[in-house]
């Protein structure tokens, strides 16, 4: 029921008059008893003396989705202030019993994130996605190297996908609140963080390839070598120029806007 909500809110945003109508009724329906069973089971499950890792694991998903379902919800009725007030409480309680740095607690804070855009607080969210981002996979590369040492390469494409699943949340929301160095920067650490690793670039991160172009297009300068992993950008020239960069190690965000779109197009 929440993937097929999904993939119905997607054709709602271009859909129109009573083809739109249609639509916002028939996820609406499909929905409502989706959230109304997950209450059921969530109930059943907590009155389990001593869950299991099994029960317990299942819980937390469980809540995850019914956030998620809420969430959904919330962006399809016409007021849906109820259901994403409700959706925040769930993800809220769903971090605090799974704990911050779960796999759960993080992708509770990712869809608390949407649900604070969805709320009209895109910079709020920005806080909860960057702090998943940072937890994730660090923007110190020391802290970086510190993972690596300890984690297995299945552990680190986990740690990538997951990124991924983000990134073009979080460059998007420090757009609207105004905060292009934030944007770019972030989007050039997940760039960064590909060039310097080596990793698969997935569906989800071709959005968030795309949400980096987007937010280059605001302009200024990049400097650094891109093979090395060592892009940062600078509002003007003589920032770039400042910080040590030759001019053959300097490009315009635009130029690098237009590489990275023509790398998501092949």
């Amino acid at each position: 029921s929440t993937n097929y909500g999904q993939y119905l809110a997607t054709d709602l945003e271009e859909a129109v008059g009573e083809e739109a109508d249609a639509l916002r009724e028939s996820i609406s329906d499909l929905l409502v008893d989706a959230v109304t069973l997950t209450q059921e089971l969530i109930n059943n499950l907590k009155t389990v003396d001593e869950p299991t890792n099994e029960e317990q694991r299942e819980l937390y998903t469980l809540m995850l989705n019914r956030g998620l379902i809420l969430r959904l919800l919330g962006e399809v009725s016409e007021d849906g202030t109820f259901y994403l007030e409700q959706a925040s409480s769930t993800l809220e309680n769903l971090a605090g019993v799974a704990g911050d740095d779960s796999t759960h607690g993080l992708r509770a804070y990712m869809e608390l994130g949407r649900v604070l855009v969805s709320m009209g607080d895109p910079c709020t969210a920005v806080d909860f996605f960057s702090f998943v981002v940072d937890r994730i996979m660090p923007r110190n590369y020391e802290d970086w190297d510190r993972v690596k040492e300890v984690a297995s390469q299945a552990e680190l494409d986990q740690r990538w996908l997951y990124v991924e699943m983000v990134v073009a949340d979080l460059i998007g929301a420090a757009m609207i609140c105004g905060n292009t160095d934030e944007a770019v920067g972030w989007g050039l650490h997940f760039y960064n963080m590909r060039q310097r690793e080596g990793f698969e670039l997935n569906a989800l991160g071709n959005l968030g390839f795309l949400a980096l172009a987007r937010a280059l297009d605001a302009g200024g300068w990049v400097g650094g070598r891109a093979a090395d992993g060592g892009l940062a950008w600078y509002g003007t020239l003589e920032e770039a120029s400042d910080a040590g960069h030759s001019k053959r190690n300097r490009q315009t965000a635009m130029d690098l806007a237009l590489a990275v779109a023509q790398d998501v197009n092949r």
